[in-house]
């Protein structure tokens, strides 16, 4: 996965959480008087609409039926998709947590494993505790990528 794949990911999980709250603050709303407010959408319409519109958004597919509890395994190139210095030590937690919501909002729900590769030596120390702290298996490849050992 790209870097500009993952903030893309997180930007349309974001939209689609606003989405969701907009939904649940105006499902609370009690109906107009008078009856028909103009809309040519039923409520029952309405909200099949406003349910689909994050998968929409996204432009994510939901899982085929064989797919749907197969175990998942993300592999996360570090060295090429980084974590900006400058940002919060809960970001790796924060992508792996979006990458669960949005596999889930597609109908997976097998085991989800990550694992990060990159040259730990070369990765801060700040970035590399949030790797960790994040629950993703962590491992060091070397720059020649002759060798493989757990961060």
């Amino acid at each position: 996965m790209t870097k500009d794949v993952l903030i893309d990911l997180i930007k349309g999980l974001q939209e689609s959480q606003e989405i969701e709250e907009t939904s649940r603050s105006s499902k609370s709303k009690p109906e107009k008087c008078g009856g028909d407010s103009g809309d040519p959408l039923s409520s029952d319409e309405e909200e099949d609409k406003e349910e689909s519109r994050p998968e929409d958004l996204l432009g994510l597919k939901m899982a085929e039926k064989q797919f749907v509890k197969a175990p998942i395994t993300v592999f996360w190139d570090v060295g090429s998709c980084g974590i900006p210095e400058d940002c919060d030590d809960r970001y790796a937690s924060m992508v792996v947590n979006n990458i669960r919501l949005a596999l889930k909002k597609m109908n997976y729900h097998g085991v989800i494993s990550f694992f990060g590769y990159g040259d730990c030596n070369l990765t801060p120390r700040k970035v590399n505790n949030s790797i960790c702290r994040s629950g993703i298996t962590y491992l060091h490849v070397d720059g020649n990528g002759e060798s493989l050992k757990l961060c």
